[in-house]
């Protein structure tokens, strides 16, 4: 017992500890709250081995067999937004599983498919966003979405330009899904990753487009009129 009301929290734990309004001495934590902060601290100390860099704390949820909730860390590396950056980090037999991969491979595919698809959309007032759906172990990006938010309503125009898209895609099994949201006024200007449902209501959608893998290989039409 003497031992175990000696061991010291370092500053990373008081800091946690603290934000969450817990006690900061070993001593007066009960069996839960040592448990997982002793966790927290292992985990993100795997984090910061693995990849060179340091991690900060953005959430734990403990294992509780009742609810069928996993134990798990949400962290994000430090300098990065923990809004749209954070990932997650799990046991794994004797070890640990992580998400960053996730954040790592985000912005380059972004970036491709700005480079491969804006010059397709002819200078239309726009945003668009990429969004991962699966990301293998060794960093593979397997499938991602693709959101084009557009002011512009001309039904001839979008119909065109989503077959111009497909042409572009076709052959790209990465890409799950491409969706239009078209506006008749102005939404994108200060649209960002972070802020895209706050920029419009549902009822300011005047059209939206789809086109899955399955669309795709429909020879008839190859994208849906939501």
């Amino acid at each position: 017992m003497g031992f175990l009301n000696k061991q010291k929290l370092n500053e990373r734990q008081i800091s946690i500890l603290k934000n969450a309004n817990l006690p900061t001495e070993w001593k007066d934590l009960n069996s839960a709250g040592r448990i997982g902060i002793t966790a927290i601290e292992e985990m993100l100390q795997y984090l910061n081995k693995k990849y060179g860099k340091t991690f900060c704390y953005n959430g734990y949820v403990p294992e509780n067999k009742v609810f069928l909730d996993n134990e798990c860390l949400y962290a994000y590396a430090e300098g990065d937004d923990p809004v749209i950056d954070t990932f997650t980090v799990e046991r794994d037999g004797k070890g640990f599983k992580d998400g960053y991969q996730w954040v790592l491979k985000a912005p380059g595919v972004q970036q491709e498919m700005e480079e491969r698809l804006e010059p397709l959309l002819q200078g239309q007032a726009h945003k668009m966003f990429t969004e991962l759906l699966g990301v293998d172990a060794d960093g593979n990006v397997k499938a991602f979405s693709v959101n084009i938010y557009i002011e512009n309503t001309d039904k001839a125009y979008i119909e065109k330009t989503m077959d111009s898209i497909i042409d572009e895609i076709y052959e790209d099994a990465r890409v799950y899904d491409v969706n239009f949201y078209c506006f008749d006024k102005p939404v994108t200007r200060d649209m960002n990753a972070k802020n895209i449902r706050d920029c419009y209501k549902y009822e300011d959608i005047v059209l939206r487009y789809a086109s899955c893998t399955a669309d795709r290989k429909n020879e008839t039409c190859r994208w849906v009129c939501l």
